[in-house]
């Protein structure tokens, strides 16, 4: 076993813990009768030092990469330029997030949470790599100290060091470590409190784990989440006085929400039936309203659509299916636009940007051609939906894609990664198939 202080080959250490670490599964799981309690605590506490071991070289790692430029020579030879530690690349995030199988939001909160730990606490970070101390630990301090002077950050970690930070709990970590700032250094300390107060004001929605649902979360000014909560209750309460199916007070509250919010709004929808074409006798065969999964937000069932036909100011489309495929017929254009007919027959194909992980919907995407026009024909085989930032990237960075005449991306990486997205009605048409 070498030394800590010995030179070796990161890769290839790595690849010999995943391949002991896959041998000691295996034999976790046919033991179990040989080990005592005292045993099994003390292999799942080494178990979570080897995790806090891998996670510091994986935050080394994730700053590096994001430090690094890469750039073409005279000759047009592609390298790559080192610019230190603390420098981070446009598309560092885009570029990493789908070999980590991250978003990109993901990617980027990750990348700045490597930065940090390596400029502002690296001697935390050394202890992260002796295993004795957790990511989580070490980013609650690195958050509280985002705004503090390199050296009054330093003796901050220096006193938490002193004091036994590795066996306090999170809680403990994020109050010690603020009233340590605040007394070094009160400004930075005020400045820190108000930075992280602002970015976590917001409205966030996602789906729910109820099939038909979503689940939102906000977070507001404490003044005005008072007065907004007061008027919401209250109508609740008026709501759940008449009520006469049963409901809860929370869910009158939820209706109370939804009401308070649509009566001065104005709904438009757009309803798109697929209507199942036969390639051969180009016949349209009848197809029913089922559910709708709509990305970032939930599914909505066939009756909640037809329901909102009927009570909503709604558009009706149509789009022609291969049901066999599930992708879409149409025709193309001459010019550079698509027409809106094509427009929409990409956006029902793909429902959201075709960069792989990223979920942007339709309306925040451009209508990218992957052959540029004019070479390349505005059609809804030659064009994919692209948030503006992955639109920049297949322009800008080393990314390359080509697209299949049914709609599936093949996306290579600047290095040389492949990823692949299909439409969202091509897997589920492959998911009917499986389950008939």
């Amino acid at each position: 076993m070498p030394s800590p202080a010995a030179d070796i080959d990161v890769t290839e250490a790595l690849q010999q813990c995943r391949s002991l670490l896959a041998a000691a599964y295996s034999q976790a799981k046919k033991d179990r009768h040989r080990l005592g309690l005292s045993e099994l605590e003390s292999q799942a506490a080494e178990c979570a030092a080897i995790v806090n071991a891998a996670t510091a070289v994986q935050t080394i790692r994730v700053a590096q990469y994001a430090a690094t430029e890469r750039a073409s020579d005279a000759d047009g030879t592609d390298v790559e330029i080192d610019r230190g530690i603390g420098h981070v690349e446009e598309f560092a995030d885009t570029d990493l997030a789908p070999a980590m199988c991250w978003s990109e939001r993901q990617a980027t909160a990750r990348i700045a949470e490597a930065v940090d730990a390596v400029t502002i606490a690296p001697a935390l970070l050394d202890l992260m790599g002796a295993g004795v101390i957790d990511s989580w630990r070490l980013r609650r301090i690195t958050e509280v100290l985002a705004y503090a002077p390199h050296d009054i950050a330093g003796d901050v970690v220096d006193t938490l060091i002193a004091r036994g930070v590795t066996g306090w709990t999170p809680t403990q970590v994020s109050r010690r470590t603020r009233t340590l700032l605040t007394r070094l250094d009160p400004i930075a300390a005020e400045t820190q409190h108000s930075a992280a107060a602002r970015d976590a004001v917001g409205v966030f929605v996602s789906p729910s784990a109820h099939s038909g649902y979503t689940d939102w979360r906000a977070t507001l000014p404490t003044d005005r989440s008072s007065a907004a909560y007061a008027a919401l209750d209250a109508l609740a309460r008026e709501l759940h006085a008449e009520t006469t199916t049963g409901k809860t007070l929370a869910q009158c509250r939820a209706d109370a929400l939804t009401d308070l919010i649509l009566a001065n709004a104005h709904i438009e929808t757009t309803v798109v039936f697929h209507v199942p074409v036969d390639r051969a006798s180009k016949t349209q065969s009848q197809s029913a309203i089922g559910d709708v999964a709509v990305a970032g937000v939930g599914s909505i069932s066939g009756d909640t659509i037809r329901r909102l036909t009927a009570q909503l100011g709604t558009r009706v489309a149509r789009v022609l299916t291969d049901p066999t495929a599930g992708t879409h017929l149409d025709t193309t254009t001459r010019a550079y636009s698509p027409t809106i007919a094509i427009r929409r027959f990409v956006e029902t194909r793909d429902e959201h940007c075709r960069f792989p992980g990223c979920t942007a919907p339709p309306k925040d995407c451009d209508a990218d051609h992957v052959i540029p026009w004019p070479r390349g024909e505005t059609t809804p085989a030659n064009l994919q939906l692209l948030c503006r930032h992955h639109h920049r990237a297949k322009h800008e960075t080393g990314w390359r894609v080509r697209m299949s005449d049914n709609g599936e991306c093949t996306w290579t990486s600047p290095t040389g990664r492949i990823y692949e997205t299909r439409p969202e009605a091509m897997i589920a048409a492959r998911a009917s198939r499986m389950i008939a």
